[in-house]
């Protein structure tokens, strides 16, 4: 058995033991949107703008993953001026900082080459694993396509500033 299809095999037992979790992950991230459609404006800490590193830290081209409070965030300064996104892929939570490519304005996932637009966060390729086309529309039906969240980045006074988005 030859090293890829090793790596198949051992990909596709790990998407067939995730699929029961991912579709669980599914529905409690709809039921968490749906409460947060309808919660009450955010208050405190999370309206606010938060400091998160130094503007000189962040060097044109660069991504940097960070954390406020719970969120984790991914920083990215492109000729198109700074941008902060969910810090992890939509379709299998690999951390986009760590590998991912920018280009034309969007942000690509290493681990199955999922597509984000880097202004609006919306989906451009879903999964689509050129290795093995297939399996990448076996794992794209896994999970429901969802948008990069997008969250307001400022700089000021050589500080980068968040304010996280829902």
């Amino acid at each position: 058995m030859g090293w890829l299809t090793r790596r198949l095999v051992l990909e596709v037992r790990f998407t067939h033991n995730l699929a029961y979790y991912t579709t669980r992950i599914d529905t409690l991230e709809d039921q968490i949107l749906t409460m947060s459609d309808t919660a009450l404006p955010m208050e405190g800490s999370q309206s606010q703008w938060k400091r998160v590193m130094k503007s000189a830290k962040l060097k044109m081209g660069k991504k940097k993953m960070k954390n406020i409070g719970l969120t984790s965030i991914m920083l990215i300064r492109t000729e198109n001026g700074l941008h902060a996104t969910g810090a992890l892929c939509r379709h299998m939570w690999w951390p986009l900082a760590y590998g991912g490519k920018v280009e034309d304005g969007c942000v690509r996932c290493p681990l199955h080459q999922s597509t984000y637009h880097l202004e609006d966060g919306g989906v451009k390729e879903w999964s689509p694993f050129p290795l093995f086309p297939p399996y990448g529309r076996l794992l794209a039906k896994m999970r429901k396509k969802r948008p990069l969240r997008i969250h307001e980045v400022r700089e000021i006074d050589e500080w980068i500033e968040v304010r996280l988005t829902c």
